[in-house]
């Protein structure tokens, strides 16, 4: 099978990420990991669709409709453009 994905590089560069998804081109499953907990799940008006514990999960994004969502850390402490990540959902 083929494997896609969209690479962004930030300012900085990678070492500042608190939450990483994976992959980013899904047609429902991702996994998430990082350096911070809980995480959310926002649609691209900032709705929260998803909340979670844990990092390291495989988590089931099929129920959602395709578009682009973000992963961002739940606490206000790391909140900054380099802690969030997108997801983009295909069917």
């Amino acid at each position: 099978p083929t494997q896609t994905g969209v690479s962004e590089r930030r300012p900085g560069g990678e070492g500042g990420r608190a939450v990483r998804a994976w992959p980013s081109v899904t047609r429902g499953r991702v996994s998430v990991g990082g350096t911070v907990e809980p995480w959310r799940l926002l649609d691209v008006t900032g709705k929260v669709v998803a909340e979670v514990c844990g990092t390291g999960r495989d988590i089931d994004l099929s129920r959602l409709a395709p578009g682009v969502y973000f992963v961002s850390p739940a606490s206000s402490v790391k909140r900054d453009a380099s802690g969030v990540t997108k997801v983009i959902v295909t069917r």
